[in-house]
């Protein structure tokens, strides 16, 4: 973190009362296996779960195809499990940027949630004037 986002934090902790900063808190930045497993929550659990099973699989196929590419020698047959790894090795790294994505959409969805607390505690501080 810069100097300038201690300083917004430190802003926001100020004008915040203490329940509200403790709410605050308690949204807090998630560890990369925290956002992981967010992935296989919610609406889209099974599409994570069988796109997490495809890819596994995938992975398996592209280790067995470059074990088969490594043991060949006929050069038609190296051409088809090399082409077949790299498939695979694609399908999978295809995979895993749709696993990044979704855990960018869920952080992005989390700090839009933590702006509709400050607002609604702005709104409530607003209404009692």
């Amino acid at each position: 973190m810069n100097n300038t986002e201690l300083n917004i934090d430190k802003l926001i902790r100020e004008a915040l009362s203490e329940k509200e900063s403790q709410a605050y808190d308690d949204l807090g930045e998630q560890s990369l296996v925290a956002m992981l497993l967010g992935v296989f929550r919610g609406r889209m659990r099974f599409v994570s779960i069988a796109s997490g099973i495809i890819m596994l699989v995938f992975l398996v196929f592209a280790i067995y195809a470059g074990i088969r590419f490594l043991d060949t020698d006929v050069a038609s047959e190296q051409i088809l499990w090399g082409a077949v790894f790299f498939l695979m090795l694609g399908s999978v790294m295809s995979m895993k940027i749709w696993y990044w994505m979704e855990m960018q959409k869920n952080q992005v969805i989390r700090e839009i949630k933590r702006v509709e607390l400050q607002v609604a505690n702005l709104a409530s501080k607003l209404s009692e004037k």
